[in-house]
């Protein structure tokens, strides 16, 4: 939870989160295993999706993503509500018709309003595949 407190002000890379919440610094003895502990307390909340993965390098600077942000905030607001997820019931109804009107598009093999509706429907999948992927970026 301190990781994600830390993280909530700003972009912070490892060594920075370990000094921070262990209040340990790199000439300690104790720094490493600290380290091991932050590091891996950055991994499982980037599996999660609530922190951003860096894409090059070892010591890149973490972040909090929109997801990561949205699940705080409704820590607050709705106890009775489920466990937030990357992908809500209206992506999978979505995600459902799209693959059930490409299935029926290629067993019936006739152009006409039913491809048409399959090729809309792609691209709203894809719209909405696509904004959920940035949501965890």
């Amino acid at each position: 939870m301190e990781v994600l407190r830390q993280l909530l002000r700003g972009r912070r890379t490892i060594s920075e989160l370990v000094q921070l919440v262990f209040a340990v610094g790199p000439s300690s003895p104790d720094f490493h295993p600290c380290y091991v502990r932050t590091w891996r307390a950055v991994r499982e909340l980037e599996a999660r999706g609530l922190v951003s993965a860096p894409l090059l390098g070892k010591d890149k600077a973490y972040r909090l993503t929109q997801h990561g942000l949205g699940a705080l905030l409704s820590l607050s607001e709705d106890r009775d509500k489920q466990g937030l997820g990357i992908l809500s019931r209206t992506d999978h109804v979505v995600f459902a018709s799209t693959i059930i009107l490409g299935a029926a598009t290629y067993i019936l093999s006739r152009p006409g309003g039913l491809t048409a509706f399959f090729v809309f429907m792609l691209g709203v999948s894809t719209c909405r595949l696509i904004s959920r992927l940035r949501s965890v970026w």
